[in-house]
């Protein structure tokens, strides 16, 4: 059979998932944006695609190949992924339509297509194709791998494809998807992208869209969580190509456990405006380097620290920021190291001690209430893997407690971080004089 795809104009993105095929049978694909950036109808394309890819044949029998269009809620999959399904879909090519319980598309190369909320349980399911759609929402944040395993027909004669849409946000999402591989393509896209969106919509959008957001929800990448912790952080403004001076005196911010890190960083001037529009300059810190260690001790650490970094750790000018609760042996083996260099650890009681405190600073140092810097990050650090960015974006406070949510694998980094910042740009104490 031949029939007409009615398709509209491509956008870049959207052909770029459109076109790609993967060299084995089972692929992973995603397409991300923000506002009206095309990820859904880029998404329906390629779920047809790949329906028309496949098809009965004799080795099916009785039985139909699967395929599954899933979105959060059931309003979601009906008022805008299911209609971004039909639009995509050459109406002559559904040759039947069922309705609740269980709706679903059979087309005319019997491929059934079920439309299913997240929301209802799912399993037992042997399918050649699924589309997630708005996979951001936390409802899928412990199922993908259970939707991965359900790509198992042993009939398929195409790719079997995993297949998602949704908001580029931080976290678990970005973890699992923004990775290199066989078989697997992550695509961003961004609002500005979309040159049939009018220019008055766009200011709208722009107007309505918060501080911080704007490059990733607007622009095209990954942005921070609703709940994040560090709302504050925007690459435009954080990032820098300043790689640092390997021939100034570097401190370092430590934290051990099975996945310890070491946060590198100096202190640098940093221009700074005032509430009447003054600018002047105000120390700051510029993380210039980041070592993540696994199962290692404090000697294997610092033998690492000293053989492949290249910082000058200087007696009497450069600081090592450690755990509160550090053991003794494990601060002796940092001393016999680094010999003179001065070992800041808070204790119970000081000010700084408190994990929020330290959080409140970090948070200043990213803004202050005249969104001032004084922290910035080389840009050479820009996609480590539970690395201090990745940390930072992904932190998140619990939604009933408010605390923030352990991560073991991103923790280290962050207090590693927070100690550093904590020191080098804590306030000054308030002055006193007598009138």
């Amino acid at each position: 059979m031949r029939m007409q795809a009615r398709f509209s104009e491509f956008l870049e993105k959207q052909w770029e998932l459109f076109e790609y095929e993967p060299q084995g049978k089972v692929s992973i694909e995603g397409i991300f944006g923000g506002y009206g950036s095309g990820k859904t109808v880029g998404a329906a394309r390629k779920f047809v695609k790949r329906c028309c890819q496949h098809g009965w044949h004799e080795g099916y029998g009785t039985r139909r190949p699967q395929a599954v269009v899933m979105a959060p809620t059931s309003r979601i999959l009906k008022k805008a992924t299911v209609p971004a399904l039909e639009e995509a879909l050459p109406s002559e090519m559904i040759l039947q339509r069922k309705g609740m319980p269980h709706p679903s598309f059979l087309l005319t190369n019997g491929v059934e297509i079920s439309l299913v909320s997240g929301e209802a349980g799912f399993e037992g399911e042997d399918l050649i194709l699924m589309w997630v759609d708005e996979i951001s929402h936390r409802v899928f944040q412990d199922k993908i791998t259970n939707y991965l395993a359900r790509l198992r027909d042993p009939n398929a004669r195409a790719p079997m494809t995993f297949l998602v849409s949704g908001i580029p946000e931080s976290g678990w999402l970005r973890e699992m998807f923004d990775r290199e591989g066989k078989d697997r393509i992550t695509l961003l896209c961004g609002t500005r992208d979309n040159p049939y969106i009018p220019k008055e919509t766009l200011e709208q959008i722009l107007a309505m869209v918060p501080a911080g957001y704007e490059s990733s929800l607007v622009g095209g990448g990954w942005m921070l969580p609703p709940d994040a912790v560090f709302s504050q952080y925007n690459e435009d403004q954080h990032l820098t190509d300043d790689m640092g001076d390997e021939e100034r005196p570097t401190s370092l911010g430590i934290d051990i456990g099975n996945h310890g890190a070491v946060i590198f960083g100096q202190p640098v001037k940093m221009s700074s405006r005032n509430i009447v529009g003054q600018v002047s300059t105000k120390p700051g810190v510029l993380v210039v380097d980041e070592l993540i260690t696994r199962d290692q001790s404090v000697r294997e650490m610092c033998e690492r620290i000293k053989t492949e970094k290249p910082w000058i750790i200087a007696p009497r000018r450069s600081v090592i920021c450690v755990d509160p609760m550090i053991r003794r042996d494990e601060l002796k083996a940092i001393r016999q190291n680094f010999h003179e260099v001065k070992i800041v650890k808070r204790t119970r009681g000081h000010e700084l001690h408190p994990i929020e405190s330290g959080i409140r600073i970090l948070q200043s140092s990213l803004s202050d209430a005249q969104g001032n810097a004084t922290l910035r990050f080389s840009r050479r650090l820009c996609g480590q893997k539970h690395g201090v960015l990745d940390a930072i974006t992904s932190a998140r406070r619990h939604t009933m407690t408010q605390r923030v949510v352990k991560d073991d694998s991103r923790d280290h980094c962050l207090d590693a971080c927070r100690y550093l910042v904590a020191e080098l740009n804590r306030p000054d104490p308030p002055s006193w004089r007598v009138l």
